[in-house]
């Protein structure tokens, strides 16, 4: 290079060095400025959320409904969100849109069980009873442990006016949520012998939950909270 030249190419450097910087500056502060909108954004989502859950407790549908929307605003990708959306429009009748709710969530989320669950539950609502099936013994070749798409199986038998099916799924809901109250024995028994008293008192009382037809629930866990088990 000439003494000119060279002067003029190291200036070019230096300027393109200078706008590199700045340009990784600007990513830098482009990105916080993202993820502090995200962060916001997630924030008033969790917020209206549980405004929504609220007033779903309370039954006031409607307002749980405006609540939700305004959730899902803020984070489309709110999966607990949009359960209770289709929860919100089944208790409105509006059924149809509660399955085409449930059949996007399931795009998204393949694997997400309580969508399965109530994506069934819509399809007997709407009398979509073969597609119910189909879904009803694809869940249970997995989930077969699960009570709860057995109870749904019963309810598709009611529906059909197949009593022999309903009875033969009812059973089964009944057979695993035994199996289901004496894990949660177990693990209270588990917790006790740990002296974490109240960890096995809240395991017993799930156990009772599910199977409440079993005796001595109520007096093995007074006989536990009054620590007569210490004694």
């Amino acid at each position: 290079f000439r003494p000119i030249e060279r002067q003029n190419f190291l200036h070019s450097v230096r300027a393109g060095m200078i706008m590199t910087k700045k340009m990784i500056v600007l990513s830098l502060i482009f990105a916080v400025v993202l993820g502090l909108c995200s962060c916001s954004d997630k924030n008033m989502a969790q917020q209206h959320y549980i405004q929504a859950v609220n007033a779903y407790s309370a039954k006031n549908f409607n307002l749980a409904f405006d609540f939700i929307q305004q959730s899902l605003a803020s984070d489309k990708n709110f999966h607990e969100a949009s359960l209770l959306k289709i929860k919100i429009l089944y208790f409105q009748d509006k059924n149809k849109e509660a399955l085409r709710t449930a059949e996007a969530i399931l795009k998204k989320y393949p694997e997400f069980t309580e969508a399965k669950l109530w994506l069934i539950r819509l399809f007997i609502q709407c009398e979509e009873y073969e597609k119910a099936q189909t879904a009803l013994k694809r869940e249970i070749s997995f989930n077969y442990s699960d009570w709860r798409f057995y109870h749904l199986y019963a309810l598709l038998g009611e529906k059909q006016k197949n009593f022999e099916l309903r009875m033969a799924m009812e059973k089964k809901a009944e057979q695993f949520l035994q199996e289901s109250s004496k894990v949660y024995m177990d693990i209270a028994t588990f917790w006790l012998q740990l002296e974490q008293r109240n960890r096995a008192i809240d395991y017993l009382e799930k156990a009772r939950i599910l199977f409440p037809e079993a005796e001595n629930f109520d007096s093995v866990i007074k006989y536990i909270k009054n620590g007569e088990d210490l004694q």
